[in-house]
């Protein structure tokens, strides 16, 4: 089990009004348990649980109209929301081939139960409302499956 806390702030006079915020990077929790059981002396069970809080951002929070065409958004405060935390299951079993155990099979699955984490937030004009704003989050991987056989030479 390693667990971490942390943080990270920026104080910049000409960013925020000047006030101290979270960096871009600033992950204040972050956990990671490793689960590892020999169920033979060639068979080998693990599991990983990943947990991170999420990263402060700047978001949209409204729109505003200047000179009555214009819609301009306005933003939070520099870093102050935390959409959603990062956590995955990853499960692998590890077999070792042969009497010398000059090879091994793994077989494994990153992101078990499937959590889509955010890779990036973008946010566009809502088409339904000139003042609405909507989020879009993408993810880079849902589960993925792996085999890897390794030999020794």
């Amino acid at each position: 089990i390693a667990y971490t806390l942390s943080t990270t702030k920026r104080k910049i006079p000409e960013i925020n009004d000047g006030k101290e915020y979270p960096a871009p990077f600033d992950r204040p929790n972050d956990l990671k348990i490793v689960l590892s059981y020999d169920l033979t002396k060639k068979l080998n069970v693990c599991a990983t649980w990943v947990y991170m809080s999420a990263p402060p951002r700047t978001v949209p929070t409204g729109r505003m109209v200047i000179d009555s065409v214009l819609i301009v958004p306005v933003y939070s405060d520099r870093n102050s929301v935390r959409i959603d935390p990062y956590h995955r299951l990853d499960l692998s079993v590890n077999m070792e081939l042969g009497s010398k155990g000059r090879s091994s099979l793994s077989v494994s699955i990153y992101n078990v139960y499937n959590r889509h984490n955010a890779y990036s937030i973008t946010f566009k004009q809502d088409d339904e409302s000139d003042y609405g704003t909507s989020a879009y989050r993408m993810y880079l991987f849902g589960i993925v499956p792996s085999v890897t056989y390794n030999f020794k030479f």
